[in-house]
């Protein structure tokens, strides 16, 4: 099971593994097109650890909680700009060096559902 909060309400994801994460990569691929700045929380049966995907058009930002009390990472890129996404339902202008390419983040969501893991294709740092 995988389940993913967005601002505009709690989806699940039911079924086997694989099957639900091509679920999962087409809803977000849908929902960028009708919601092109977007927030999306990925977690299994439970809370921890999660993944937040921010997106805004071609461009995205990962955030990976291990746990609540404080171990988390987020994402390095190499932009030259800043771009501004939506957290918890606020505009936040990401710092540029916080921003990855849009498909780079998918890759990144299909393997922390696989692995529940902070995603290895991509550099991270600690918050």
């Amino acid at each position: 099971m995988l389940s993913v909060a967005t601002q505009q309400g709690d989806f699940i994801f039911q079924g086997s593994a694989v099957d639900n994460v091509q679920e999962l990569v087409t809803f977000i691929r849908e929902r960028r097109e009708a919601f092109p700045v977007d927030e999306f929380w990925i977690s299994h049966e439970d809370a921890y650890p999660c993944l937040s995907l921010l997106t805004n058009g071609e461009y995205a930002n990962l955030n990976y909680y291990l746990n609540e009390t404080g171990n988390m990472w987020q994402s390095l890129g190499d932009l030259d700009k800043e771009i501004t996404f939506l957290a918890a339902g606020i505009e936040w202008p990401a710092p540029a060096d916080t921003v990855i390419p849009f498909e780079t983040a998918i890759g990144c969501v299909e393997e922390f559902c696989h692995t529940l893991s902070r995603p290895t294709g991509i550099e991270w740092q600690e918050l």
